[in-house]
């Protein structure tokens, strides 16, 4: 499977630069929030090689490169393992002016089952088709990455099989689950 997970991401640095690990690992992570354009706003946790961050600090508006991935981690209790977003980034810079923050990911991966279709929780009228990718990484592991098609997209989606590969883009949302954590989707603007 060929390496197509590119997200590039722009906002506002709302944490403080905290070391990963005690530093050990030179990484160190951040909470970055992005506004979109109806000015909804979502806060990805960024993790990053020490040395890029430069002088970027908490206020500092930042665009990022980077692929978005997930990981497992077991609850207290042994319950079943809940799955944890971040933006696992590669470069940082200053935005160029003008350009707003964007939030854009087109990843390639293949379906690890059958999509599952539904109504919208908020209005029965739309169509929504989720699904998860498996997406090689840079460091040639497995992320998987839920997406959802709307309206324009469903019908194309829902005819999607497990197994199939495709390349999907859209802009990832984010929201915080019961522990506090932060989980992502991408919403599709286009299937190839």
């Amino acid at each position: 499977m060929v390496r197509s997970n590119l997200l590039v991401i722009g906002g506002v640095i709302i944490s403080e630069v905290e070391d990963i690990f005690d530093g050990r690992d030179g990484l160190v992570k951040f909470q970055l929030r992005n506004e979109s354009a109806t000015g909804k706003s979502y806060d990805f946790t960024v993790n990053i090689q020490k040395q890029l961050m430069g002088e970027f600090t908490e206020g500092s508006i930042v665009e990022i490169k980077g692929e978005l991935r997930e990981y497992g981690a077991k609850d207290k209790g042994n319950r079943a393992p809940r799955k944890i977003s971040f933006i696992s980034a590669e470069e940082i810079y200053t935005p160029e002016i003008g350009l707003g923050y964007v939030n854009n990911l087109r990843i390639t991966g293949s379906l690890i089952k059958d999509p599952i279709t539904r109504t919208s929780y908020s209005n029965l009228d739309d169509h929504v088709c989720d699904f998860t990718l498996k997406v090689l990484t840079r460091n040639n592991m497995f992320s998987y990455i839920k997406c959802s098609a709307w309206e324009k997209h469903y019908d194309k989606a829902s005819q999607l099989k497990e197994g199939n590969v495709v390349t999907v883009a859209g802009k990832v949302s984010s929201r915080v689950n019961k522990f506090k954590e932060n989980t992502c989707t991408l919403m599709v603007h286009s299937i190839d």
